[in-house]
């Protein structure tokens, strides 16, 4: 069997699926369960000083399965020592998986005692959090796009702990830039990404968002499948600066995954590990069964190792201007599955090539000398009647 062992933060993790620091109300239990099931660690959900008191109701989803789900949740609205507590006693109990605090302070003061009580605990790495999308307060989450105030924070922590420290900042700003400050204090670790700012829902009777509290509403975090692609983008791009690599830097990748599938595209794309929240909250913890079992599969069918994965993805993505933009695919019609539903002459002919028309037994066909294999007609056609290659 090849290895789905894989190392972060100078920590060597079982398989690379950690429960995820977002939306999930985490405690003890929960965790123990989840531990117990397989998975390779936690980030708890992000922990404060000051009080907080969510909204109700505070979800909205865009279609079920979630492919969009927002959120306007912030932290834990449990006591930092409560938290601090529980995740000290959940890390002697597992020691070999591991624990990661996230965190969010409103000052210099906060992110200190802050990081004291994480380094206190015994856990092996805080998490901070610079990119909450909807917190309510001033130089927290996404309001930390400004590398001065990043880097106050950050200094104040470093001061207090030893704990290898993990950014997660924010898209909100120049991500590459706050990247590329972090690193030159000394930051290695990432989580790429949080949240992305959006509306999934409008009721045209009242002109109130979902969710709607009160009559009123917010702009949220939007997670789930309809984020992944931005989440596998900021992994690529970040893994691929030059000082990244030269300073043996690492991502923890997060958005939208849902299966070993996905785990493996961020990993190709540069990320060592994955955090999963959307699909816990959809289905549950013991969705780590189905991921490892998948993950073990994919890696002996390949035979390859997990780490032989990271960044494999980055070094085939390049600039458009060096793209091969002579060759073109080929497309051909499969007709045992059509239904004769027209959709591809449809979209071709509003793509204004008009290269699709019907034979004579009345099944769609390529003109040949119009067609300029776009591929268009292959992702509308719903039952995959074009095949290309």
């Amino acid at each position: 069997m090849k290895s789905t062992k894989i190392k972060f933060c100078n920590f060597e993790l079982e398989n690379p699926f950690c429960l995820g620091s977002s939306s999930v109300s985490m405690d003890y239990e929960k965790c123990k369960t989840a531990l117990s099931l397989g998975w390779a660690g936690i980030f708890s959900k992000t922990i404060t000083l000051f009080d907080n008191h969510d909204p109700s109701p505070r979800y909205d989803a865009w279609s079920l399965p979630w492919e969009g789900f927002r959120n306007i949740e912030t932290m834990s609205d449990m006591s930092a020592k409560t938290n601090f507590d529980w995740l000290k006693k959940i890390k002697k109990e597992f020691p070999t998986k591991f624990i990661c605090a996230s965190i969010m302070g409103k000052n210099a003061t906060e992110w200190a005692k802050l990081a004291k009580m994480a380094e206190q605990s015994g856990i092996d790495a805080i998490e901070i959090n610079m990119s909450c999308p909807h917190t309510p307060f001033k130089n927290t989450g996404h309001y930390l796009v400004d590398p001065k105030i990043m880097f106050e924070s950050l200094d104040v922590i470093k001061k207090i702990t030893k704990l290898p420290i993990i950014v997660k900042p924010s898209i909100d700003g120049n991500m590459k830039l706050l990247v590329e400050h972090c690193i030159v204090k000394n930051i290695k670790s990432f989580t790429l990404i949080n949240t992305i700012k959006g509306i999934t829902g409008i009721n045209l009777n009242t002109f109130v968002p979902s969710p709607n509290i009160d009559g009123k509403s917010c702009i949220g975090g939007v997670s789930g499948k309809i984020i992944k692609p931005f989440g596998l983008r900021y992994v690529h791009e970040i893994y691929s600066m030059s000082n990244f690599k030269k300073n043996k830097c690492e991502i923890s990748g997060v958005g939208g995954i849902y299966s070993a599938v996905d785990a493996l595209e961020y990993i190709s794309c540069g990320s060592k590990c994955c955090q999963i929240v959307t699909a816990v909250m959809e289905y549950g913890v013991g969705i780590i069964k189905k991921l490892l079992f998948d993950l073990q599969n994919w890696l002996d069918q390949h035979n390859m190792n997990l780490s032989d994965v990271v960044g494999q993805t980055s070094k085939n993505i390049v600039k458009p201007e060096n793209l091969d933009r002579l060759k073109k695919i080929k497309l051909k019609f499969v007709y045992d599955k059509c239904v004769k539903c027209y959709r591809c002459m449809a979209s071709c002919k509003s793509a204004e090539k008009n290269a699709i028309f019907l034979n004579k037994n009345g099944f769609p066909t390529f003109n040949k000398q119009k067609c300029i294999a776009c591929g268009l007609c292959s992702f509308v056609c719903k039952n995959h009647c074009i095949k290309k290659w």
